[in-house]
């Protein structure tokens, strides 16, 4: 009987768990809504269930029992279903995060109810049900941010500068994506944005990894520092036009470059967010992600989650950079096993980059690329696909990832990767 794990969701980003999983052996069952997802060719076994279906998941958990399969882990990588995946470990008697730990990463209004509780610094906010309360948080906060409840990638945000400007169509577009009813309006603040990686074993947290998230906003300080000349990618006008509405993610820097005070602040409310979250009183390993902003240079919690990163942070480039393996890492602890140092700790100490590529939303025609020799190009949309509206930074259309002895160096090849794909897309 082959040991198997249950992989929540198939997108492009989970292709690591896969070939990890199948590194240990592991027979791999993949679910995803989308029956073409990228996964569902890589898999032993796939079935089309929303990554969201907690019960239909809880449901195929028990059918793979009850048909002799001898379930050995449930795991997601870069991918939101942390709830989904909680219980059904939860059902199979297998390791997992609590479910309330789950449930207060889930959602951003539980998030921000339970970080409120353990003191955690995160932007002023409130909940809200119709467009006047939004209008109302929107005069008290200034400037601020209208955001789904539950959302990935910005989907659904919308920046607020005046009051007046938060329309019944803004906030609409937000209730859309929230579930439960309700809208996040929170503050808009302005500073580095950082993703913060640690493990957490019998409830004590070990610092891993962090790394520097640039945003349209501010896309010129994408190069401070790097002492190479580059045009400004075509597909980038798209995204910093658009940077006063919405939140547009650029790509990141790994390892994040920050003098030793915020390197202290930076952990110090990372552990505050995992005991905040139940971490502290966890068993077992874990993994803690967040998302934090430093605003004049303290620390606020954007959002946190019990997962590895997205967009090839943890995947791709901390594997360039440090000579890491988090993905295999995350899964032997989802396995049940004691963390496997030798996966965590650096083994040499390079930099990293990974940049998007953006294009014009309709029907994608024709693709050309210029091979590079220090640049991985991954494609999100191929040939035949439709590109959505760049609505948010999940639009992009491939990433370009490549490293380097200094950052200006990964920065230059990953430049030149990126200029070197180009899209034809009718609209």
């Amino acid at each position: 009987m082959t040991d198997t794990v249950l992989l929540v969701t198939g997108g492009r980003l989970q292709e690591p768990a896969v070939t990890a999983a199948h590194k240990l052996g592991l027979s791999v069952v993949v679910t995803d809504r989308d029956p073409k997802c990228y996964c569902a060719s890589l898999a032993d076994q796939f079935h089309p269930l929303d990554i969201y279906d907690v019960e239909g998941h809880v449901k195929l958990v028990h059918q793979l029992q009850a048909g002799g399969t001898n379930l050995r882990a449930v795991f997601t990588a870069a991918a939101d279903p942390i709830l989904t995946v909680a219980m059904a470990a939860k059902e199979a008697g297998l390791h997992s995060v609590p479910v309330a730990t789950a449930i207060a990463c889930q959602s951003k209004s539980a998030m921000r109810h339970v970080l409120s509780q353990g003191n955690v610094p995160q932007p002023r906010h409130e909940h809200v049900r119709t467009c006047e309360e939004a209008r109302v948080a929107a005069l008290k906060f200034g400037q601020c941010i209208v955001k789904a409840a539950r959302a990935a990638g910005g989907k659904g945000h919308t920046k607020i500068h005046d009051p007046a400007s938060l329309t019944e169509a803004v906030f609409a577009r937000a209730l859309a994506l929230s579930p439960a009813g309700f809208v996040m309006v929170e503050e808009l603040l302005f500073g580095p944005e950082l993703s913060v990686e640690s493990l957490w074993w019998n409830g004590t947290m070990h610092p891993l990894n962090a790394v520097e998230r640039p945003f349209a906003h501010g896309w010129d300080e994408l190069f401070h520092g790097v002492e190479c000349t580059v045009a400004l990618d075509e597909g980038w006008h798209l995204a910093i036009d658009r940077a006063d509405e919405v939140a547009i993610e650029l790509g990141h820097y790994n390892p994040a470059m920050l003098p030793a005070p915020a390197w202290d602040k930076t952990w110090d409310i990372c552990d505050k967010v995992g005991h905040a979250i139940g971490l502290g009183d966890a068993k077992g390993g874990h993994i803690l992600k967040c998302d934090l902003l430093l605003a004049d240079g303290e620390p606020r919690v954007l959002e946190c989650t019990v997962r590895l990163s997205g967009n090839w942070d943890s995947g791709r480039t901390s594997p360039l950079a440090h000579g890491v393996d988090y993905t295999m890492g995350a899964l032997k602890l989802a396995l049940g096993e004691p963390p496997d140092w030798t996966l965590f700790a650096p083994r040499w100490h390079r930099h990293a980059v990974c940049l998007f590529k953006f294009v014009p939303a309709g029907k994608v025609r024709s693709i050309s690329e210029t091979p590079t020799s220090g640049a991985e190009v991954i494609r999100r949309y191929d040939v035949g696909d439709m590109v959505p509206p760049l609505d948010s930074y999940a639009a992009l259309a491939a990433w370009v990832i490549a490293d380097g002895t200094t950052r200006s160096e990964a920065v230059a090849e990953a430049v030149a990767g990126l200029k070197g794909i180009r899209y034809e897309v009718e609209s």
